[in-house]
């Protein structure tokens, strides 16, 4: 009989602990979005909780490796509360690439207009809304902007769904801030009653720890650098690099004078060694014409008909009028100079002991002719 106590005591102790875990859970949630108890009682949250598959709330992440990343900079940041994580994994469920139809980018699913104004590039060269990091810090600068207007967490997260400029209308119409009210009321979007929601209940299913998870090391270095090239050098696939760096729009880092790239932990120092010292790298933007072909234009810019396939990502030998090539050219073989009166290819070209013909290549020039301060570029020996 003693047993048989001790063997319930026990089991009620566990299911007790368990219970008593999972409260404390909740309250911690809510408390740190600034949100009544009062709130446990809303009947869509409590449908939410019965039917989580429904609500596609337990959310394992394809980017899990992620995760890390944007945990550690909110940890970061004590000013602003962790469950903040999960309003990332309710806008994208931490999809990098996450697109929606109205234009929203990144797992934070910045809108361009506000994605510049806090900082991020979008240009021809890369779009930082699907930079991981520099994302997420422009996030949090966003959050803080908005929570310092309306001053509960809560609010904040609605104002990032629905704009802070419609939710302040809304609140000045129903006359409270209170959020029973607020998900009572006719005003305010289904979609933002949702949001709020399922950022709570995501929070809930899905506090894990993610400290395990192969990690991801931003690198700063050159700007230039060919994804190809890192990919072979420190040995993993162009594929599995470009997924990694969705912010760059093409198959090199943008050419500023420094930039950064997201690599594997255990790839950075492969690719310290490699590229401490690389020369540096400039990139032509060339439009297919009529009569070119791969051959032809690895000629004119002196450079391995390979070369081209691999920065463009071509897989047979098939190109088209009016396509963009990136032609890669190594900044130390070449040196630009500026005709002058009476200048002409072949005095150039005799006073660089080079012959004509690869400068007329290289130049890309249709004649023989030349103007006075027009760029020839020369190889250097």
């Amino acid at each position: 009989m003693k047993k048989l106590l001790l063997s319930f005591l026990l089991v009620f102790n566990i299911a007790f602990s368990s219970l008593l875990y999972f409260d404390d859970l909740e309250t911690y949630i809510l408390k740190s979005l600034d949100i009544n108890e009062l709130f446990l009682q809303d009947l869509k949250y409590i449908d939410m909780k019965k039917n989580k598959s429904k609500y596609h709330l337990d959310i394992k992440p394809k980017n899990e490796k992620f995760v890390t990343i944007v945990k550690n900079i909110i940890e970061d940041d004590p000013t602003i509360p962790l469950t903040i994580l999960y309003l990332a994994m309710a806008e994208s469920k931490f999809e990098l690439k996450a697109r929606s139809w109205i234009k929203a980018g990144g797992i934070w699913q910045f809108m361009p207009k506000t994605a510049k104004n806090f900082g991020l590039k979008m240009n021809m060269y890369v779009d930082e809304r699907y930079d991981i990091e520099n994302s997420t810090k422009a996030a949090i600068t966003y959050l803080k902007y908005l929570n310092k207007r309306f001053d509960k967490w809560y609010l904040t997260l609605m104002a990032y769904n629905c704009g802070e400029g419609r939710l302040s209308k809304i609140i000045r119409k129903i006359g409270s801030d209170d959020l029973m009210q607020l998900l009572a009321s006719r005003q305010l979007p289904f979609e933002t009653k949702m949001h709020i929601r399922k950022i709570v209940a995501m929070a809930y299913f899905n506090h894990k720890n993610y400290l395990n998870i192969p990690e991801i090391t931003k690198v700063d270095t050159k700007g230039g650098l060919s994804l190809y090239v890192i990919a072979k050098k420190i040995g993993i696939s162009t594929k599995e690099l470009k997924s990694i760096n969705p912010h760059l729009k093409h198959n090199f880092l943008p050419p500023y004078n420094n930039y950064h790239i997201y690599l594997p932990s255990n790839k950075v120092i492969a690719f310290r060694n490699n590229f401490t010292h690389n020369k540096d790298v400039k990139y032509h933007m060339y439009t297919v014409k009529n009569g070119d072909s791969l051959g032809l234009i690895a000629e004119k810019f002196n450079i391995k008909y390979q070369i081209i396939k691999d920065f463009n990502d071509i897989k047979n030998d098939i190109i088209y009028i009016g396509q963009k090539l990136t032609i890669p050219i190594v900044a130390s073989t070449y040196a630009k100079i500026k005709s002058k009166k009476n200048d002409t290819l072949a005095l150039i070209s005799k006073g660089y002991n080079i012959k004509s013909d690869t400068l007329t290549k290289i130049r890309i020039i249709k004649n023989k002719f030349i103007l006075s301060g027009d760029q020839i570029v020369i190889p250097n020996s």
